[in-house]
């Protein structure tokens, strides 16, 4: 971290000073904490940006979620080195608190906004991949707990936990699986217990 001497020269140079804020949704409380620590300490190895004051303290808790904020003192070289760390760290706020006014030379400005178009363009193409695998993935993984579902069930009527036991599943997740079974009638549920569809049995025979 720089000292005050090293701050002052800079701030001469140029440099812009910004109060910044970035936060961390997740659990356990812990981890939420690291990653967020993580963060600041990947934004110190930066050469666009200096951090000159950092103060973390705790947000509002929502229901099973931790939320973890960090409010940072930066300096940055130019309004260039904003806008790229606005996207590298995606800050919940940004503030300018100093000089009070900046100018920017039209050809720096669209160079940066012409490689961040290329770059989001980069990410929109990789996650439409992502997507695409997700799906599949997803589909794979519904087909086999559909077997393993009634490969469980061949060796008799059991209910929803034990089930979701065999399956490596919780209960809500096996409470779809079985449902879609049972829309195509492979399933039916007697009471709390589920069985192969006996009129299945004889399409499978037949």
């Amino acid at each position: 971290m720089l000292n005050k001497k090293e701050i002052r020269e800079r701030m001469e140079e140029g440099w812009i000073e910004a109060s910044v804020m970035l936060q961390a949704i997740g659990k356990p409380e812990k981890d939420t904490q690291e990653f967020l620590e993580k963060n600041v300490n990947n934004i110190d190895k930066e050469d666009y940006c200096e951090v000159v004051k950092k103060d973390f303290f705790d947000g509002e808790k929502k229901k099973d979620f931790f939320t973890k904020v960090v409010e940072l003192s930066i300096i940055f070289k130019d309004v260039k080195s904003i806008l790229q760390f606005s996207l590298d760290f995606m800050p919940a706020s940004i503030e300018v608190t100093h000089p009070n006014e900046i100018e920017v030379k039209s050809s720096e400005f669209n160079n940066f906004i012409n490689d961040n178009l290329a770059r989001l363009h980069d990410m929109n193409i990789m996650v439409k991949t992502l997507d695409k695998q997700s799906k599949r993935l997803f589909s794979t993984q519904n087909a086999l707990l559909k077997n393993i579902t009634f490969v469980s069930l061949r060796q008799g009527a059991k209910g929803i936990e034990q089930l979701a036991r065999d399956a490596g599943v919780n209960a809500e997740f096996m409470e779809k699986v079985l449902k879609e079974l049972i829309d195509k009638e492979i399933v039916v549920k007697d009471g709390k217990l589920y069985k192969i569809n006996p009129d299945y049995k004889r399409q499978s025979k037949a």
